[in-house]
């Protein structure tokens, strides 16, 4: 089947090669002919503008997928997508489609394109690598999290180190609560400089070994001095917070994540953020409430239920005792040794289709 895959993915791209060599000797040939007639052109041109169009309907069609995709015409997307997978889309924009599907629509869809693309002998290695990352986030998302794992400690003994590969093995170790292979890990790096992903991944291993000063000089830089994007490092602040019985400190960083960009492939989402908001902020249960937070750090980490998340329900917030959120209160910490990156502001890798994704390579 990988020959047949090889061969098939050969004749595309040397027939794509072929028509674009034909169209430019023609259309050159045609312009130089002074004599022509218009229609004679036209009979010449307009056949071979229809044949460069089918050998490059794949992109053609992926990018009519991304124009209904801005539309809000999903349906139109996702046919539109299938149909220029079929018409052999370039590995990389493959890729894309995948991601797109784990994110939004079917994890099991945009795996099954990554396995077949990671399967082809003919696919440069690095995109492989981007295939089995991108994949690992569809395994955790379906639930699969030893799975996630085990792929990217795969890509890893190969002898591949990234940010993406870091980021999201440490994400799914510190979930699984694997603490001695994150710290493992974090030594490895310890030399490196750190993008605010892997900086958030060590506050909150910081966090569940005890290591509270650590972990909150870390969270504090990231939320309040690089303005992180990612919703995680709010909630890791705001629980490291409700630790230290600051209250009014974890609301502020609540009330922050939730101007963040929330994913499928977060590990929290905003109607969780706006319950953990809720349980703080309510004087009925806010006792109850931070004592159940700390008593479940590593679940509420990772967006998990934990016991007293039933009773954030709503109340009245003019009611006496309601905490609000309140910036003025902002603390900056100094950030000590931290080494990190103050130009990465995402926790997760950037698998977003751009405007760049869409031109045809």
């Amino acid at each position: 089947m990988a020959a047949k895959n090889l061969r098939s993915d050969q004749k595309i791209g040397n027939y794509a090669s072929f028509l674009n060599l034909i169209f430019m000797i023609a259309v050159l040939g045609i312009i130089l002919q002074k004599q022509a007639s218009v229609f004679l052109r036209l009979a010449v041109v307009l056949p071979l503008v229809l044949l460069s169009a089918f050998a490059h309907r794949d992109t053609i069609l992926f990018n009519l997928a991304m124009v209904q995709r801005k539309k809000g015409n999903n349906d139109k997307m996702w046919k539109l997508l299938e149909k220029s997978l079929k018409a052999g889309l370039e590995f990389e924009k493959q890729i894309l489609v995948a991601s797109l599907y784990i994110q939004t629509d079917s994890a099991s869809r945009g795996i099954q394109i990554l396995e077949e693309l990671v399967k082809k002998p003919n696919a440069p290695q690095e995109l492989k690598t981007q295939a089995a990352i991108t994949a690992s986030m569809g395994y955790w998302r379906l639930g699969n999290l030893d799975k996630a794992i085990s792929v990217l400690q795969e890509v890893k003994e190969k002898g591949v180190y990234n940010d993406s590969l870091q980021v999201n093995l440490e994400t799914y170790l510190l979930e699984k609560g694997d603490l001695d292979a994150v710290k493992k890990l974090i030594k490895e790096r310890s030399n490196e400089t750190e993008i605010n992903g892997l900086l958030d991944n060590r506050g909150w291993y910081c966090m569940l070994t005890g290591k509270i000063d650590e972990a909150k000089s870390i969270f504090m830089d990231l939320v309040y001095e690089r303005k992180v994007k990612f919703p995680e490092a709010y909630v890791h602040a705001c629980q490291v917070l409700v630790y230290e019985n600051d209250i009014q400190g974890a609301v502020n960083c609540l009330d922050l994540a939730l101007d963040k960009k929330f994913m499928l492939t977060s590990c929290l989402t905003l109607e969780y953020v706006q319950k953990l908001l809720c349980g703080l902020q309510n004087p009925q249960t806010r006792d109850s409430f931070a004592k159940s937070m700390n008593e479940n750090l590593s679940k509420v980490a990772c967006g998990k239920d934990f016991p007293a998340l039933k009773t954030a329900v709503e109340f009245d917030k003019k009611a006496e005792g309601v905490i609000m959120p309140n910036h003025e209160t902002y603390v900056s910490l100094d950030d000590g040794d931290i080494n990190t990156s103050v130009e990465d502001d995402d926790r997760e890798p950037n698998t977003d289709l751009t405007e760049e994704d869409m031109r045809d390579n």
